[in-house]
């Protein structure tokens, strides 16, 4: 369903096509919103993006759920060990995400990865255990935790090894064989930072640091959650003010970035 969204004071509110406007959205736990600042507002899909004014950016949908626009990531290390039974064999690694999940399942925002265990654990016929799972703090949002899992060796990468539902579970077991993971490796994540500006374009999300004013953030390619660390750009010219960029411009295929005296464009897919 169309609606618009403004913020009104320390509250946001929908407004459907025919000027209805709603009651208070419901914030996620211990996110407020600023009234001192501009609130600033991107789509992306279906969800609008509100940074700026929120102490976390949001994403809000077309039911008026608002959540954390990247969950807050885990932060306890996990502890892998084998288990008596299974039929499991080699030396794995694993870590954790949080995940918000659409309805059907879909992903609609995961969370940076947690860190990682220091050693990786050798079994042999054993159950691969994972304990000292973290819980997230953003529980009124999350709809699970997400582990990935080396093959054996361990190889570099990771894949999908379970999705847990709820956010009450510390520990997972079992003795799936490399096989039976997702095919494709996990992908690249990271937490978004305090956004002062955001724009769409080219199937990103592009925005601003408040404490990195000259560099350019964006996330990968058709999310608006995975604001991976190395997707950065700083322009041109560092360190000549204390504003950095000022706007962002999407117009068809450039992206014109502005300082106070210049204006830059972005230009590809790369």
């Amino acid at each position: 369903m169309a609606f618009n969204l403004v913020q009104a004071g320390s509250n946001l509110y929908a407004v459907n096509p025919e000027g209805g406007i709603s009651s208070a959205l419901t914030l996620p736990t211990n996110i407020t919103l600023s009234e001192t600042r501009i609130p600033r507002f991107a789509r992306f899909k279906r969800y609008v993006i509100v940074v700026n004014t929120p102490s976390r950016p949001l994403s809000v949908d077309d039911t008026g759920t608002v959540r954390p626009l990247t969950p807050l990531p885990p932060t306890s290390v996990p502890v892998l060990a084998g288990e008596t039974g299974g039929s499991l064999s080699g030396s794995f690694l694993a870590k954790q995400t949080f995940v918000f999940l659409s309805a059907t399942g879909n992903v609609i925002a995961e969370s940076d990865f947690g860190p990682l265990p220091l050693l990786a654990t050798a079994i042999t016929a054993q159950y691969l255990r994972m304990t000292n799972l973290a819980l997230s703090p953003d529980a009124s949002a999350i709809s699970g935790t997400r582990i990935y899992r080396t093959t054996k060796g361990p190889g570099a990468s990771y894949f999908e090894w379970t999705t847990i539902p709820g956010n009450t579970q510390t520990r997972y077991r079992d003795d799936k064989s490399a096989a039976s993971l997702q095919l494709i490796a996990a992908p690249s994540l990271g937490s978004a930072p305090d956004l002062t500006l955001v724009k769409e374009w080219q199937g990103r999300l592009w925005g601003v640091d408040r404490t990195n004013v000259d560099t350019l953030r964006y996330t990968e390619a058709g999310t608006a959650h995975a604001w991976y660390a190395l997707n950065a750009l700083s322009i041109p010219h560092v360190g000549d003010d204390r504003f950095g960029v000022t706007a962002l411009v999407p117009r068809r295929e450039v992206l014109g970035v502005g300082r106070q005296n210049r204006l830059v464009q972005i230009a590809g897919n790369t």
